[in-house]
């Protein structure tokens, strides 16, 4: 639906960016190291982008934003395991720099690796089980759309 936001970086907070489309701000919820390395404010940025439409307990839409191709396909993996939703998602990729490292891991059977807050030893073994052969050749693509 919205493929990618490029505009200028109006807003920083440790987990969104807001960013100025022509006059209409945008906000992204992001991982923290995406959100540290986009640049000084004002500049222009790009993210590559999945919204979410907001589920029976948060109707909300919510809109995230991803530095690398990798990092969002890894996200939209996540998203696919039962009892993994948006935010479950963005902790684990938050726990990572790397979501080529993260895949390995998961392609690896390294169940730690997936385990943060909110994420448990079941939740933890139904990553690694469901995803291990979807992101076993998934590498960190080199930033894509930041500017």
């Amino acid at each position: 639906m919205i493929e990618h936001i490029t505009g200028e970086l109006r807003a920083v907070e440790p987990t969104a960016v807001v960013v100025d489309l022509h006059g209409l701000g945008i906000r992204l919820e992001v991982t923290p190291a995406v959100a540290a390395r986009l640049g000084a404010l004002g500049s222009k940025v790009s993210l590559l982008t999945h919204l979410a439409i907001g589920g029976q307990s948060d109707p909300s839409p919510r809109l995230f934003g991803f530095a690398t191709t990798a990092q969002r396909v890894l996200f939209r993996h996540l998203l696919t395991v039962s009892s993994v939703g948006p935010s479950t998602a963005m902790r684990v990729l938050s726990a990572h720099d790397d979501a080529g490292r993260l895949a390995a891991a998961i392609a690896r059977g390294d169940e730690d690796a997936v385990k943060v807050k909110g994420v448990g030893a079941k939740i933890a073994t139904r990553i690694v089980t469901e995803l291990r052969d979807k992101v076993a050749g998934l590498a960190d693509a080199a930033p894509v759309l930041t500017a």
